[in-house]
């Protein structure tokens, strides 16, 4: 989803986007891109350090790691994020993504997949930056600790 929107809307911060083992930039590619690992300088992004300097527009992306050919997932901030006062730490940010696994407050109806909205929850650590993710956020019962992005636009 994240490719064909930028292709349409900002194609130069698309073509900005590396690709490693795709013909479009797959979110490990994005997460790498961010943390400026794979290109050398950010030039048509704003690399995020921090969860609350999320806005509408910014985009998330998060590596995982595991042999099921899983590259992570990248999605688009809704709106900016709130702290959740029922788990200390877990910042509650509602994204708009394509997938098969619905997260909170999910737009999707049960059983379907797809472009669609819901809430996720992002763990940052003492300094604000994420350090992991909880898929339904507010919910999920157990955070699952990886590599974070956050980027804006330019």
């Amino acid at each position: 989803m994240i490719d064909y929107a930028l292709r349409r809307v900002l194609p130069a911060d698309y073509k900005s986007l590396p690709t490693s083992t795709s013909a479009r930039p797959l979110a490990g590619d994005i997460e790498g891109y961010l943390h400026g690992g794979l290109t050398g300088p950010i030039a048509a992004w704003l690399a995020l350090s921090r969860v609350d300097e999320l806005s509408p527009g910014d985009l998330i992306a998060w590596q995982i790691s595991d042999d099921a050919g899983d590259t992570g997932h990248a999605m688009v901030v809704l709106a900016a994020p709130a702290q959740n006062p029922a788990r200390a730490g877990e910042w509650l940010v509602r994204i708009a993504d394509s997938t098969v696994n619905l997260h909170a407050a999910d737009s999707r109806p049960r059983g379907t997949t797809g472009l669609g909205t819901g809430t996720i929850g992002l763990v940052v650590d003492d300094r604000g930056a994420p350090i992991a993710f909880y898929w339904q956020g507010g919910i999920s019962k157990q955070a699952t600790p990886t590599e974070i992005a956050l980027g804006r636009p330019l």
